[in-house]
């Protein structure tokens, strides 16, 4: 397998040459690149009426302030735990 995934590294027909081969093809087979994070949750969010309804300069500010939040917290897994511990200061 060639492309911006590499070689794979697995010989054909093996059990690791079907997880490689998952692994490599996940996204092209529509499972969300960030499936189970904040990062889907904020994607989600920006991709519905909601958002879309907002006035066009509203939007851009929150896209703003979004990109601060993924970049702190867009790999961890949403959470609905609201303790003292789970808040943070922006």
């Amino acid at each position: 397998m060639r492309g911006a995934a590499g070689r794979r590294s697995s010989k054909a027909g093996t059990a690791e040459f079907i997880a490689e081969f998952k692994r490599l093809t996940a996204e092209r087979e529509g499972t969300p690149r960030y499936a189970g994070t904040f990062q889907q949750v904020l994607n989600d969010y920006q991709r519905s009426n909601a958002f879309m309804d907002l006035a066009e300069s509203t939007r851009r500010d929150y896209i703003g302030r979004i990109r601060a939040i993924e970049t702190r917290f867009g790999d961890m897994p949403p959470s609905r735990d609201r303790g003292p511990a789970r808040e943070a200061s922006f």
